[in-house]
């Protein structure tokens, strides 16, 4: 049997969208996930299960003991208000009830069970700031490159990162450097207690997190590898081997 691998969706308050199409009524909250997502863990051979933000916070804990492995999507910045910041001008909508359960989720996971567990973009900061970490609200605020490239593709690359050596990025690719595509404004600042930095673009913009210590695979990246799985083989390869993972301890449920 294929692995039952979650992905947390972005929550919004937002009607105005549904009522516009016709599909809703003002006043709704939604739950939403790019297909990008789906594709991608159906393509290297998983089994997506969409989590929402539950109104009980145990019913994810019941779901949790059906799954093998987590994937945490992007979606709105994270309030800073998590990691001890006043928000700047430059912070995007937040989602407060989304932020709790997944710093609560990501915290869980990486410190309680051996569950495989992939983040990206914003997931990547999740992680960060569930284990103590701080994020920059605003990269070109902070004085570095903009890394919202949005004249490129999201389904191409645009620029590189520097991989560190015997990182489980390294392992999994053989390579030092990696050509990613770049939809973030906001980064990792202070690491969180256990992280370490694996990847990190040309002007020093953190790109890759991991947990050395822990027993099991948790990889978290801040670029869209899911949008890149089907031209780009390196990226397929890390959601491969995430969910090859959640495979192996599909058993052990």
């Amino acid at each position: 049997m294929k692995p039952l691998i979650g992905i947390t969706c972005k929550y919004s308050y937002d009607g105005n969208f549904a009522v516009e199409h016709g599909i809703g009524v003002q006043g709704q909250q939604w739950h939403l996930l790019a297909h990008d997502y789906v594709h991608a863990v159906e393509l290297v051979g998983g089994i997506p299960v969409l989590l929402p933000v539950y109104d009980d916070y145990r019913h994810l804990t019941e779901a949790l003991q059906r799954l093998d492995g987590v994937l945490f999507a992007g979606g709105n910045d994270v309030n800073p208000l998590r990691y001890g910041a006043h928000p700047s001008l430059k912070t995007g909508k937040v989602t407060p009830n989304r932020d709790r359960q997944e710093i609560q989720l990501a915290r869980y996971l990486v410190e309680d069970t051996r569950m495989p567990v992939f983040f990206i973009c914003r997931g990547n900061q999740i992680l960060n700031v569930a284990l103590g970490g701080t994020l920059h609200q605003d990269l070109v605020e902070s004085r570095f490159q903009n890394h919202s490239i949005l004249s490129v593709p999201a389904t191409d690359v645009c620029h590189n990162i520097a991989i560190t050596d015997r990182s489980l990025l390294h392992q999994l690719l053989g390579k030092d450097t990696l050509e990613v595509n770049s939809l973030h404004h906001q980064a990792v600042d202070e690491v969180g207690d256990g992280l370490v930095v694996s990847a990190r673009a040309a002007d020093g913009v953190v790109e890759a997190l991991e947990l050395p210590q822990r027993d099991g695979f948790a990889l978290a990246v801040q670029w869209h590898p899911e949008m890149l799985v089907d031209s780009y083989a390196d990226h397929r390869k890390l959601l491969a081997a995430f969910v090859a993972k959640a495979a192996e301890s599909h058993g052990c449920r």
